[in-house]
């Protein structure tokens, strides 16, 4: 049973890749919120060769992505852990150049969308909902223009 508790608690760790924790921390937990996130989630960044290890060894591919999302679901002594989400820091370095934005806004999207597929979305399968979905989602807290 998941606890009523509908507290976010959002860990990001480690400290050693360059972005604005606090402003960052602080719109995902706006987010989680209006997500009704049930509980706690973490999220690692990850080096280019953990992230292919990671993804061979859960999803049998063999290269790096950019996220992925491990749903937990596990009711614990202090609360609901809902899973964890693994960025591949320097992809998303590369992506936020690519696309001509911060690494904060890129950090911030790839949050967002490990947090819908904990939520259970599949953007696979579901006609482009959740990309919608996470756009609105990035649009209010983020802004188009940033």
């Amino acid at each position: 049973m998941i606890s009523k508790k509908k507290r976010t608690m959002l860990t990001i760790s480690p400290s050693e890749f360059a972005f604005n924790r606090r402003r960052l921390g602080t719109i995902l937990k706006r987010i989680g919120a209006e997500l009704e996130l049930p509980g706690r989630v973490t999220v690692k960044l990850a080096s280019v060769e953990e992230s292919r290890w990671l993804n061979k060894r859960f999803l049998k591919k063999n290269y790096a992505t950019d996220v992925l999302s491990f749903h937990c679901g596990e009711e614990l002594v202090d609360g609901f852990y809902l899973g964890d989400i693994m960025i591949c820091y320097p992809i998303a370095h590369d992506q936020a150049a690519n696309r001509r934005h911060s690494i904060d806004k890129e950090l911030l999207t790839l949050v967002v969308h490990g947090m819908l597929h904990l939520l259970g979305w599949d953007h696979e399968r579901d006609n482009g909902e959740m990309v919608a979905l996470q756009q609105r989602i990035l649009d209010r807290h983020w802004g188009k223009k940033r």
